[in-house]
């Protein structure tokens, strides 16, 4: 037979005795309550029967779109806009980001535009703003 050294005090069924919810402010209150009972007395009243953890959202990072002079997308007009909208909301795994090894010098990235074609740029920070630096495509 095997014991755990840590075991579940509590059963997956039943809310939990002690959580963390957060107020209007998105600061963390500590609120216990003390078995079925406090869930019986909530329910008379009518409050809400689930209480549980509840995480505030992440601020969203928008990336600030930059092109490079000589950059030429005419023939990947609409795959181009597509990926760059992708990167501008932050969503790098729409736009199949992958980031460039190997390499001695900078940090690069390329983004998968259709099956031969490939855009590759750099982010750059300026500042307290995050920026793509589309600096050419490659076929």
């Amino acid at each position: 037979m095997v014991f755990a050294d840590h075991p579940i005090l509590h059963s997956p069924y039943d809310d939990p005795a002690r959580h963390s919810a957060t107020d209007a402010r998105r600061t963390a209150a500590i609120r216990e309550e003390r078995g079925p009972s406090a869930r019986a007395e909530k329910a008379s009243r009518g409050e809400a029967g689930s209480t549980f953890l509840v995480t505030p959202s992440t601020p969203t990072l928008t990336v600030k779109i930059l092109e490079y002079t000589g950059l030429d997308t005419s023939r990947v007009k609409a795959s181009y806009r597509k990926v760059a909208d992708a990167i501008a909301r932050n969503d790098f795994r729409a736009a199949q980001v992958k980031k460039l090894v190997n390499l001695s010098h900078g940090r690069f990235y390329r983004a998968r535009l259709d099956d031969a074609d490939r855009l590759l740029f750099s982010l750059v920070r300026h500042g307290d703003e995050v920026c793509a630096l589309m600096l050419e495509v490659i076929a």
